[in-house]
């Protein structure tokens, strides 16, 4: 990460940063979950489970750009409060991030 970050910015020091869905302090719940978890005998999926509506090649599908919203207003809201909290400001001298997960 920090020889990305030198590297988007030209070499000047930089920071990282790692925002994380871990609670600050104690353990998650998907945590407390996970501890007493009863998983089948069996696998429970036949191979058709994984089979895709359009098997055509995906090179097809990703010819054309598709700018759609995954996820509703108040869930972008709400991750965009999370990442005021977590992320420096835009504009902070020597801080570059790499957002592998963005569309548009």
């Amino acid at each position: 990460v920090d020889q990305l970050a030198r590297m988007a910015s030209g070499g000047a020091p930089s920071r990282s940063f790692v925002a994380a869905a871990r609670p600050r302090q104690g353990v998650s719940p998907v945590e407390q979950i996970l501890k007493n978890v009863e998983w089948p005998d069996e696998f429970p999926f036949k191979p058709d489970d994984f089979s895709r509506f359009d098997e055509s090649s995906d090179t097809v599908f990703y010819s054309a750009p598709r700018f759609v919203t995954h996820i509703d207003d108040p869930a972008i809201r709400a991750l965009t409060e999370y990442y005021s909290q977590v992320l420096p400001p835009s504009n902070t001298p020597g801080v570059a991030i790499l957002d592998m997960c963005s569309s548009w």
